[in-house]
């Protein structure tokens, strides 16, 4: 008898180390892959100096504006026929505005919203809780800041 419960004493102490070994190990796979998954989601920014750069900016003037493309059926018009080529803008609205929606619902106040009608884009002012917010947005697919270019009329007026 006393054989048979220092044999299950030792069964449940090595059950409880097999257990805990086991919560050790996973735990450790899932901060590992969170990890991973902060810097592939960090890979959605992709203006010059990256995420860190682009949430600095918005850190430090309070907000920076971004151009967001969103994750949706997409084809040029050029190839679409026409009754196509409404039902694709009509989805592009509809997507734009559950992303738009759904910012506003965790708080963000965006500012500068500006829907583009014919490709799958949004610009925006978004502070730095916003940024990180549509960065694991699954329904965005990058983000880039949003820099005024100048129009480089000595390639163009050449060509007219």
């Amino acid at each position: 008898m006393y054989e048979m419960s220092v044999k299950m004493a030792a069964f449940h102490r090595i059950r409880k180390i097999v257990l805990v070994s086991f919560l050790i190990i996973s735990d450790m796979f899932v901060l590992h892959g969170q990890g991973v998954a902060d810097e592939v989601n960090k890979t959605k920014v992709v203006s010059k100096g990256g995420y860190d750069l682009l949430r600095s900016k918005s850190l430090d003037k309070g907000s920076v504006k971004v151009i967001v493309k969103i994750k949706t059926g997409f084809a040029p018009e050029s190839l679409l026929r026409e009754n196509d080529k409404y039902a694709q803008r009509s989805s592009l609205l509809q997507v734009q505005d559950q992303l738009v929606t759904r910012l506003k619902a965790k708080g963000h106040k965006l500012r500068s919203v500006r829907k583009f009608k014919y490709t799958p884009y949004i610009a925006m002012k978004v502070d730095s809780a916003a940024l990180d917010t549509l960065i694991y947005s699954p329904d965005v697919i990058s983000v880039e800041e949003d820099i005024p270019v100048p129009p480089a009329l000595d390639l163009s007026i050449p060509r007219i």
